[in-house]
């Protein structure tokens, strides 16, 4: 059976294997997202809604080398078709959080 884990690394588990993930998700082959809801939930902490943090994760990723979102669909806040994540995505964060932008997205369908 194989596994994508996050959207860096692939797996492969035995059919008979115990699969246990302590943090982060897991996402099937078949299509199944790692994006519930609507997008913005870019630190993974499971918050409904974005705050602060998914704001600083975001721009630390893009322009610190911090770590890469674990669910890239949940960091494309502007909608964008291709998937891309850039400046616009932390534009349309904090035009969301700060001056009662836009509403979110619905996360993409697979």
């Amino acid at each position: 059976m194989d596994f994508v884990v996050g959207q860096i690394a692939s797996v492969r588990f035995a059919a008979e294997s115990n699969i246990s993930l302590q943090t982060g998700f897991l996402q099937t082959e078949t299509g199944l997202s790692c994006c519930y809801d609507l997008v913005g939930d870019v630190d993974a902490s499971g918050s409904e809604l974005p705050d602060i943090a998914d704001l600083v994760y975001l721009v630390g990723w893009l322009f610190e080398s911090g770590p890469p979102p674990r669910c890239l669909p949940e960091a494309n806040v502007d909608g964008d078709i291709a998937g891309e994540v850039d400046i616009a995505d932390a534009i349309r964060l904090v035009d969301f959080m700060f001056n009662s932008g836009a509403q979110l997205a619905p996360c993409p369908e697979l």
